[in-house]
């Protein structure tokens, strides 16, 4: 009777030592999907946080323009600006303007 239940014990601990490192196992994956995600979105935060930093106002870009560029720019007039088109070896030209208000 004695070892009938030392065998019950040992199967019994042998079953939940496989279900706690399943679980166990189940858990790490969890944990190694979150920080890869976290990893996603710190890398994301910070590309916007530079863009933000960067770009967040004509006053920060004139700034910048004269710190790194010096004069190296041409100013365009917006309506200067267009879009050629080559529909069947013909060259159409949208002026940017005309496209905006229609």
């Amino acid at each position: 009777m004695k070892k009938f239940f030392l065998t019950i014990f040992f199967l019994i601990l042998v079953i939940l030592t496989t279900y706690i490192k399943n679980s166990t196992k189940k858990l790490d994956e969890e944990i190694y999907l979150t920080k890869e995600k976290i990893g996603f979105l710190n890398n994301k935060y910070d590309l916007i946080k530079l863009e933000y930093d960067y770009i967040s106002s004509p006053e920060k870009l004139i700034e910048y323009y004269n710190l790194y560029f010096d004069d190296s720019f041409n100013f365009l007039e917006l309506k200067s600006i267009g879009k050629i088109d080559f529909n069947n070896k013909n060259l159409i030209y949208y002026n940017l303007l005309t496209e905006i208000n229609e």
